[in-house]
């Protein structure tokens, strides 16, 4: 747990602060750069959304954050969108004063993508400050391939594909899954915040995104292992066979090393997700 929050830490610290100003006495924008960007990206990126950002406000409503999928700021090849934060209370602030909320989401994001997890790619964070106080984040991160399913989405069509190719579908989520509990990141909603990309030859690619819901104290010990596997094995659009679990689970904790841990789970989901253990999908 310690070690994940030095590194996410890190990770924040070592980018780029750049004030950038703008044309008001009353509000100061700083913008926070991943390593992965370089001061002449960053400069054209928020070139891009200064442009387009005036006129998006009627959007929010009283919504917290907002995501604009549609609105795509282009670097070369690779396309970004933001994320915006709109920061109302006095506890927000106080959280910003260590961690933003889209300042911690940007961190987790690079952590995760500079050791080689399939998450966006993130492009960094422009605050909005305003009589000294944080108003507005707003995360910039690269857009997913259009071609990404989101997970519950595409387990409502799963049971399409031969048996043998679901055994390698969940064999690479187990894989996938448990490089990102391994770096100690775990948030309750993982398996709403994945996507799945079809790739030629039967094969998966997962890419896991927003970790609003991310904190470093919550590391994915056991209990909250089972609490992952009962969601991923088992919801209103498909159940695992048990064949599927087996390896589902085995890959998951070959890449932990948590072999110990197949029994307590096993027993947990006998308990908890009957169904799994009688239900075949046929």
């Amino acid at each position: 747990m310690l070690a994940t929050f030095s590194n996410i830490t890190h990770y924040f610290l070592s980018q780029r602060k750049a004030p950038l100003r703008v044309p008001s006495d009353r509000a100061r924008t700083v913008f926070w750069r991943t390593p992965f960007l370089d001061k002449e990206q960053a400069t054209a990126l928020l070139e891009q959304w200064q442009q387009e950002a005036p006129g998006l406000e009627h959007l929010f409503g009283n919504q917290k954050r907002y995501v604009f999928p549609q609105l795509e700021l282009t670097l070369g090849e690779r396309i970004f969108i933001p994320k915006v934060y709109k920061v109302r209370k006095l506890s927000q602030n106080l959280i910003a004063l260590l961690f933003s909320e889209a300042e911690r989401n940007c961190a987790t994001h690079t952590y995760l993508f500079d050791n080689a997890v399939s998450v966006p790619m993130p492009a960094g964070v422009l605050n909005t400050y305003k009589n000294g106080w944080l108003t507005e984040s707003v995360f910039f991160q690269e857009k997913l391939p259009t071609s990404c399913i989101p997970y519950k989405h595409f387990l409502r069509t799963v049971r399409e594909l031969a048996p043998e190719v679901r055994l390698k579908f969940f064999t690479q989520l187990g894989r996938e899954l448990g490089k990102v509990h391994a770096l100690g990141v775990y948030t309750e909603d993982t398996d709403q915040n994945i996507v799945v990309e079809m790739l030629p030859g039967d094969e998966s690619r997962f890419h896991f995104f927003d970790f609003d819901n991310f904190y470093p104290w919550r590391y994915p010990n056991l209990r909250r292992t089972c609490h992952s596997f009962r969601h991923y094995a088992d919801s209103n659009h498909y159940t695992c066979t048990p064949e599927e679990l087996d390896v589902f689970l085995d890959s998951y904790l070959e890449i932990r090393d948590k072999r110990q841990w197949r029994a307590p789970i096993m027993e947990n989901l006998k308990v908890r997700k009957s169904q799994i253990f009688t239900a075949r999908n046929t």
